[in-house]
């Protein structure tokens, strides 16, 4: 009797599986911790590390890390989740929404308990009668945060639904919110290789925490931070003068570039000393990945990709578009 039957062993126990199965269909019925916001192929939300076997992937594969929801097995193999705060539903309100600069809002969130999560994870707000809002949790200008309340930062013109929520009201203090997550696997881990972060046009958020977290809780890990120059402007130099005052390195590129061979040099001449040892959690667009991913090609380190807020809601648009 011919058998197409394989096994996945996740986190140490073996699940019988289909060739050519989803690796998150079959992670779904172990007792792995696994509750991804799935976006398609799109959000970056599901990556697991392959510890041996084959997949085929439609997505790319970054050093053994593959997408669950876009790669199939091929042949027995093994699978490892690292662990991350659990998934949850919990209400709060606003306390605070306030304009720090033209280009830059930050909203405060209190709840009667804090929540767990690690930088490079985001929130999904579900203000009333409107769509959800994917948002980075951060830290204020100058590293701070309070107990029980999540801070975002927000970038003005980099998110739409951000804008229509606040015009209708729904960042009005004292106003209720419920959010779930928190959500990726791109998050900031406790590795001893350099961590560089890259940060694009509308990823501060998700980049200012990885920087605070890692200034206060990785002090003796190598660390430097390349932002795109657009990040010089006024409204955000509170942030580098902090960086400045905890001896944190940081450079300014000009990121923005449409062209992948320019994108490339302009990166490299900021930071040259790239290399395969190097962890490297990049924030951005999806057009940004795509370019670092080329800039990286020859020198492929260790590639944790972080879709902005404004990518994320994008990809729930595609999402929904594939499944029409």
């Amino acid at each position: 009797m011919v058998t197409d039957d394989l096994k996945l062993i996740v986190n140490g126990t073996s699940i019988t599986a289909e060739a050519d199965e989803l690796i998150a269909n079959v992670i779904q019925r172990s007792k792995a911790p696994f509750e991804p916001d799935c976006l398609g192929a799109f959000c970056e939300g599901c990556r697991v590390q392959l510890v041996h076997g084959r997949v085929n992937s439609q997505a790319p594969i970054h050093r053994g890390r593959v997408l669950a929801c876009a790669a199939t097995l091929e042949c027995d193999s093994e699978i490892y989740i690292e662990p991350a705060p659990k998934v949850g539903s919990i209400r709060g309100h606003v306390d605070s929404a306030i304009s720090l600069h033209s280009e830059l809002s930050q909203i405060q969130l209190v709840f009667e308990r804090p929540l767990a999560w690690i930088p490079g994870q985001y929130f999904k707000l579900l203000p009333r009668g409107l769509a959800p809002l994917r948002l980075y949790p951060s830290f204020t200008l100058d590293g701070g945060t309070e107990f029980s309340s999540l801070i975002f930062l927000l970038e003005r013109g980099n998110n739409p639904s951000f804008e229509t929520a606040l015009e209708r009201g729904r960042f009005a203090e004292g106003k209720p919110m419920r959010l779930e997550g928190p959500f990726g696997t791109s998050f900031l881990r406790r590795e001893e290789e350099r961590l560089v972060t890259i940060c694009g046009r509308g990823g501060f958020s998700a980049a200012w925490a990885i920087a605070v977290n890692s200034a206060y809780g990785l002090r003796e890990r190598p660390k430097t931070f390349i932002f795109d120059q657009l990040y010089q402007a006024p409204s955000f130099a509170r942030a580098f003068s902090w960086l400045a005052e905890h001896d944190v390195a940081y450079r300014f590129a000009n990121l923005s570039s449409r062209c992948s061979a320019s994108f490339a040099q302009n990166l490299l001449a900021a930071e040259g000393d790239l290399n395969e040892f190097d962890c490297v959690h990049a924030t951005g667009s999806f057009d940004f990945f795509e370019k670092l991913r080329s800039a990286l090609a020859t020198i492929k380190p260790v590639l944790y990709l972080i879709p902005s807020d404004q990518a994320l809601a994008e990809a729930e648009q595609l999402s929904n578009m594939e499944s029409v």
